[in-house]
């Protein structure tokens, strides 16, 4: 039987090739292993530097605040231990809309730790469009930016996306009401990495440890500009 090219399920796996010679001989790996890697080597140094802005506050008053490898990855592995809380299982998707943060890789990361598929939104994506992708991918989870994110998938309505089992806002505290108004919950990210704490970080690691490189690891969109994302 040929080699398979490519496979649509999210379940799918597709043999890597391997070149003969030079870098693409390199055995294959998983994106999650490789960050596993960098953080047993640099640990202790810093991976993501970024500012906690308050209301009020001007983003050039205040001081940067650094994680380190270890310190990304343990917030990283409770953000799946809230996944697996959450009954999302391998190969689902989560979606993520909203700018550049640490919330934002935390999500990512925390997606493929659980096994599951992230996937990016534009933040400048409509109500329709957000809907188009999240029924595409068919996400389980979307983590949102904040209330004005929330509003769109308010004006997709409840039981539009029967797949979607909860909503998670991290720059504010969800608008009182969000998940009577949608039949799901909608967290705060605080509260949403609380959810986790029952669950034994070694759950993760036997999901980390199922993952193959022939497993999709994140689905990427257009923004839509000219029609429906692809």
């Amino acid at each position: 039987m040929a080699a398979k090219n490519w496979v649509c399920d999210p379940d799918g796996f597709l043999q890597p090739k391997v070149g003969t010679s030079g870098p693409e001989s390199l055995p294959p790996s998983t994106v999650f292993a490789v960050f596993k890697d960098t953080v047993a080597k640099h640990g202790d140094k810093s991976a993501l530097k970024f500012k906690e802005v308050g209301p009020g506050a001007e983003a050039a008053d205040v001081e940067f605040s650094i994680w380190t490898w270890s310190q990304y990855y343990a917030e990283v592995i409770k953000f799946a231990q809230a996944l697996v809380a959450l009954n999302f299982p391998p190969h689902a998707c989560l979606n993520i809309i909203g700018f550049n943060c640490k919330e934002w890789f935390v999500a990512q990361f925390g997606a493929m730790a659980a096994g599951g598929i992230p996937a990016g939104i534009y933040p400048t994506n409509g109500p329709d469009a957000c809907k188009y992708i999240s029924e595409h991918s068919k996400a389980e989870v979307v983590v949102l930016e904040d209330n004005k994110q929330l509003d769109k998938y308010l004006q997709i309505g409840p039981r539009k996306l029967p797949k979607l089992k909860a909503l998670v806002v991290y720059n504010e505290e969800p608008l009182e009401g969000a998940g009577d108004r949608l039949g799901i919950p909608v967290y705060g990210w605080s509260q949403f990495i609380d959810l986790g704490k029952g669950v034994p970080a070694e759950t993760v690691e036997e999901r980390i440890q199922a993952q193959l490189p022939g497993h999709c690891n994140s689905l990427i969109y257009t923004s839509g500009t000219t029609g429906p994302p692809k």
